[in-house]
């Protein structure tokens, strides 16, 4: 077998339990006389696993350290070339109003299996609602379903207290929902379109915003470009031009221009789905400021991640799911990883239905 191993992003899609095996993976091919390499932009994976941690920066060698002499404030300030916070300290929530009520909501595949089952919750006004669980959990699923991706089979969805019928994603749109995707290159983003394109395609679909954008029925390229210049500016897009394909961006660019393509629509309920998957550690921290940002203004926020600490530092509520139902809801402040990943599998947590 290999006597060196590379390993870049390997935790990417894995759940806890399967990071953990692969860990100890890895520890014995260590203690077997093994190289092992792993690339990664995870601290507590880096804090977890390394014994000796190498920082590169804009394709340099920025330098190494064993890592039982640093932590993850360093590693980080080292990546970015300038401190950084990683956590957000939150305030509450102020007065908090409901701005989506789910109620209820059943969804099947075609072959009809059951992939979400009596689904109810709300997310309220200035907070960032957290929703977490295994793989195949449901968590997508849900996120899908609200859009109006995939097909409601029972259940109501309230946007601000009125009943809205959401049958197709132009539906959710004009409802105020809009949703970043999990997979951001072949769901979220028109690759080969401009940040200027991609930007204003969401508006143009929703009746309300659309009307910023356009003049007597007809697009208005300089009304889109200043929104686009707007939405660049506030949430310091780096792109040479609004012109550049967003492919060429960076993925944490590429992330904010979805960002702004939902602010372009005056959205009232965001839905993250994995936001800084594959972003590095200084724009996770940006990502984190607006949707701190955007809750703060009134904004509700549904953040679905895998990323427990993630989930646990940004969260102000988390729902825990399994095989398509919410088993949990947790104050982040009052729970752990542990009973996180405890309720996503059902180990040693009574009365499972």
């Amino acid at each position: 077998g290999a006597d060196i191993l590379i390993l870049d992003e390997p935790t990417a899609v894995l759940t806890p339990q399967e990071t953990d095996k692969l860990f100890a993976v890895l520890r014995s091919m260590r203690d077997d006389g093994k190289a092992i390499v792993i690339i990664t932009h995870k601290m507590h994976e880096v804090e977890t696993l390394s014994d000796r941690v190498a920082v590169l920066r804009h394709g340099q060698f920025v330098g190494d350290m064993l890592t039982k002499d640093t932590n993850a404030q360093e590693m980080t300030n080292m990546m970015v070339g300038h401190a950084v916070t990683l956590n957000i300290a939150r305030p509450d929530p102020v007065d908090p109003k409901p701005r989506i009520e789910v109620k209820n909501l059943t969804v099947r595949s075609i072959d009809g299996i059951v992939k979400l089952d009596d689904v109810s919750f709300t997310a309220n006004s200035g907070e960032i609602l957290g929703i977490t669980g295994l793989m195949g959990a449901g968590r997508t699923e849900l996120a899908r379903a609200i859009f109006g991706a995939d097909p409601i089979d029972s259940g109501e969805i309230f946007v601000e207290g009125k009943k809205v019928k959401i049958r197709n994603v132009s539906d959710a749109i004009n409802a105020g929902i809009g949703l970043l995707t999990e997979d951001r290159k072949t769901q979220g983003l028109l690759l080969n379109l401009s940040v200027n394109d991609n930007t204003a395609i969401a508006a143009l679909n929703s009746k309300k915003a659309s009307k910023k954008l356009t003049a007597r029925g007809m697009l208005h390229k300089k009304k889109i470009r200043e929104n686009t210049e707007l939405y660049c500016k506030k949430l310091q897009v780096k792109t040479p031009s609004i012109q550049q394909k967003v492919v060429n961006l960076s993925g944490g660019n590429q992330q904010k221009v979805i960002i702004g393509k939902w602010l372009s629509t005056d959205s009232k309920i965001l839905i993250f789905d994995e936001p800084t998957r594959g972003i590095d550690v200084g724009t996770k921290a940006e990502i984190y400021k607006i949707m701190e940002e955007l809750a703060a203004s009134g904004v509700g926020i549904i953040m679905i991640s895998t990323e427990l600490p993630e989930t646990l530092g940004i969260s102000d509520r988390v729902l825990v799911m399994r095989k398509g139902r919410i088993v949990a809801e947790l104050d982040p402040k009052k729970t752990s990883e542990e009973e996180i990943v405890s309720y996503s599998a059902m180990e040693g947590i009574p009365n499972e239905k």
